[in-house]
């Protein structure tokens, strides 16, 4: 039977042990959340930077204990909720936020109408929140951890993890009046897509995860839409065997015709670490550039996009591994070399970080899901100076 979606990430999530002390002289942790009214709980989706403060929602906490948005002022370190969802306007919202050029944001919830169904809402620059749309299951369902991706004439597209009619996921448009065209359903020959969209000249990539089962044949595709013509095909079936098995996060593309990605593990059964992948769109050759050990002086457990600098360098997150089993940020270049920036503590500064930000000066902004105040906390928002 295939685990639920929250179990399913819990599998990857699993707590680790935690040590003491913190690390590096890059790092600076901006703010611990206290599941509070003020601030929020469990922040999973990557923050992001607009006008000097950073933007972001956290999973649950708030005053209605159903996720907040909340903004960060940089220089101040403040938190300031934006939005509190009640439970009637959206709840647990786990992606990041997207902005229009009016200063609009969007992003979408996936416990509203009822758990696990979902809606896209627009929030204004001061904190109202409008349902752009809610879905009902045949029209798909949860969309998880990926971004919305916006269109020159305000159009928003996106992803969900269930429903459609295949029962595993959709592509998803919502014009500016607020109509939902479902662009493709996803069924069991291709997975389920967790995170977003990449847009590589006018075509849709996502990689999807396959399924959550020991010893099932289906361990994650790459896809590919063209939403112009409505073609549509899986261009990688991923294959275990140390190579790469269930991807959980999303894709980033380098504008010559390559994407990378990550899979959360290396073969079936759960078992490797993960890793670290480039595919070539031209030659449809897959690469794996990075394996994960696992232990003390690597990571273990991908499950975030990563972000690509402008010198080609890739940086990303374990949720695992490192020096205290509790995740890491690492830098890769494309040949597959790759340093651990950071080793989370799993207490002070936070364990089981998602994916990262990057300010022009190279500055790494992210959020931890869990941990903080000495492991107290729920969660942390943190940067890195490479």
């Amino acid at each position: 039977m295939r685990l639920s979606r929250k179990a399913a990430v819990f599998v990857l999530m699993a707590a680790s042990a935690w040590a003491p002390r913190a690390q590096a002289q890059t790092f600076h942790l901006l703010y611990t959340f206290t599941n509070a009214a003020a601030d929020g709980a469990n922040p999973f989706g990557t923050p992001l930077l607009y006008q000097g403060n950073l933007y972001g929602t956290a999973s649950a906490g708030g005053a209605f204990s159903v996720g907040t948005v909340f903004s960060l002022d940089l220089e101040s370190r403040q938190l300031t909720v934006l939005h509190s969802f009640t439970g009637t306007d959206g709840a647990s919202p786990n992606a990041g936020l997207i902005v229009d050029p009016a200063g609009n944001f969007y992003g979408t919830t996936t416990g509203y109408p009822t758990p696990f169904l979902g809606t896209v809402f627009q929030m204004s620059s001061t904190g109202a929140v409008t349902v752009l749309y809610a879905f009902t299951g045949p029209d798909g369902s949860e969309p998880y951890y990926g971004k919305l991706v916006r269109d020159s004439a305000g159009n928003l597209y996106g992803t969900t993890l269930g429903g459609g009619a295949g029962g595993t996921g959709t592509v998803f448009k919502l014009d500016t009046s607020g109509n939902l065209t479902t662009l493709h359903s996803f069924g069991n020959t291709t997975g389920d897509p967790y995170d977003g969209l990449l847009v590589e000249n006018g075509v849709f990539y996502t990689a999807c995860d396959g399924d959550f089962i020991p010893g099932n044949s289906n361990l994650g595709t790459l896809f590919a839409l063209n939403p112009a013509t409505s073609q549509a095909a899986n261009i990688y079936r991923f294959i275990g065997n140390g190579s790469g098995a269930l991807p959980l996060g999303g894709l980033t593309g380098d504008g010559q015709g390559n994407l990378y990605g990550t899979a959360s593990y290396s073969s079936t059964n759960f078992s490797g670490n993960g890793v670290v992948f480039g595919f070539n769109l031209a030659s449809r050759q897959y690469t794996v550039l990075h394996a994960f050990a696992g232990g003390p002086a690597d990571g273990a457990f991908p499950g975030s996009a990563m972000v690509m600098d402008s010198q080609g360098k890739l940086y990303g997150t374990t949720i695992e591994g490192g020096t205290y089993g509790s995740g890491t940020v690492f830098e890769m270049d494309t040949a597959g070399n790759l340093t651990i920036l950071y080793s989370f503590d799993g207490a002070n500064t936070g364990s089981h970080p998602s994916g990262l930000t990057m300010d022009s000066q190279g500055n790494l902004y992210g959020v931890t899901a869990y941990g903080g105040n000495n492991s107290s906390g729920y969660g942390t928002v943190f940067v890195i100076t490479p």
